[in-house]
């Protein structure tokens, strides 16, 4: 069905249609090496599909179809991805602090907010005539791109950072991916030479020899969910970031809802990055437009401990009047105990949006009666060992 669907060149504002755009990512082509973005004709989407939010009868994240880059919901891989609960948090309500919910991710098949980014993905390199599919990760995206090319079919490369925990080791073996272990630092070079081979480079919305301008979108069906979970915006989201794809694409989603006519307002979005490796923060504090360029530390939140995050990330904090705060570890890991009373079990990386709610409460970010949404993006189950030793350090 058409949805009048473009890709925009992001340095020039250049528009071209998207059969065209999909022309340059075929088999054999590589990556382009300049930032694209998918953008819709929202006044057509609002004539064919009418006013209310577009939900069809689809698995997983695809009941969206309409604002994803995918021709329909025939014949779509999903793991019944998305649809994950808000959660309030009882510890927050009994202070004199706002209405803060959590969007608990880490119940996604395969415990992380990375399913959205990689069926989208999958389905996509399919659509495409990609066999093949390789990765770079410190963890939560291989397991997520292994399962969604085994459930697809693809032969599947995971490069791992050397820092995994054996169990993601053990699941992506299960799951059936080839698996190279390498140097954190090493991942992204090997990722765009597998990307050169002819395998399709499941990587991050920023520009260079592995970009993906797909898997962002999927992103924005967080914010689809929320809008219809809670009958509108919520005032505030927090979010945990590394490079920071995951914000940037939910801010898109509100963004589209807004020209769609489904909310009459946007929320305001919060970054948070570990001390160790806080590019948002320090770019925000600065008031640059640029990411500064960090040396990452060591961090208990080692999944999103990167030296440089995404343009588009500064931008939404900046266009939302939002913000970004740097967590150090000790409040990490208070912060993961929190969510643990009220039931919620989260990795460190994603705990961190706890501690993010509770400085910007008290440094006055929100008000009394705002609804606030802190995005859980993993499970904790993988990464138990860690918290073991923490504790055992703390005896």
């Amino acid at each position: 069905m058409e949805k009048r669907l473009y890709c925009r060149h992001v340095p020039s504002g250049e528009r071209v249609s998207w059969s065209d755009f999909l022309d340059r990512f075929k088999p054999g082509r590589g990556a382009p090496d300049e930032l694209w973005e998918a953008d819709y004709d929202y006044a057509f989407i609002r004539r064919k599909f009418g006013t209310g939010l577009p939900v069809r009868d689809a698995p997983g994240i695809f009941k969206w179809w309409p604002l994803l880059p995918v021709a329909g919901p025939a014949g779509l891989v999903s793991l019944g991805e998305g649809g994950t609960p808000l959660i309030h948090c009882r510890q927050f309500e009994r202070r004199n602090h706002p209405r803060v919910l959590v969007k608990n991710e880490s119940v996604n098949p395969t415990g992380s907010f990375k399913d959205r980014y990689d069926c989208l993905s999958v389905n996509v390199a399919r659509a495409l005539g990609y066999s093949r599919v390789v990765c770079a990760s410190t963890g939560n995206h291989a397991l997520s791109v292994a399962a969604y090319a085994a459930a697809a079919g693809l032969d599947c490369l995971s490069i791992v950072a050397d820092s995994i925990s054996d169990q993601v080791w053990a699941t992506l073996k299960v799951y059936g991916a080839a698996t190279r272990v390498v140097p954190a630092a090493d991942r992204f070079e090997m990722l765009a030479e597998e990307a050169s081979s002819g395998r399709f480079p499941m990587g991050l919305f920023m520009p260079g020899a592995t970009e993906n301008p797909f898997g962002v979108l999927a992103y924005k069906t967080i914010a689809y969910e929320l809008v219809d979970q809670l009958g509108h915006a919520p005032d505030a989201v927090v979010f945990p970031c590394a490079r920071g794809n995951g914000l940037y694409g939910t801010w898109k989603g509100f963004r589209e809802a807004y020209e769609l006519g489904l909310i009459n307002r946007l929320p305001r979005m919060y970054a948070c990055q570990p001390d160790s490796a806080a590019s948002l923060v320090k770019a925000f504090e600065a008031g640059a437009h640029t990411p500064v360029h960090v040396t990452p530390g060591t961090t208990i939140a080692d999944a999103v401990n990167e030296s440089i995050s995404s343009v588009q990330a500064l931008e939404a904090l900046y266009a939302s009047n939002g913000g970004a705060v740097a967590i150090n570890d000790n409040a990490i890991f208070d912060a993961m105990f929190a969510l643990g009373r009220d039931g919620v079990f989260a990795e460190a990386s994603s705990a961190m949006a706890r501690a993010a709610v509770e400085r910007l409460a008290d440094a006055g970010a929100f008000t009394r009666g705002e609804t606030v949404v802190m995005v859980v993006t993993s499970t904790g189950f993988k990464s138990t060992r860690e918290i073991l030793e923490q504790i055992a350090a703390e005896r």
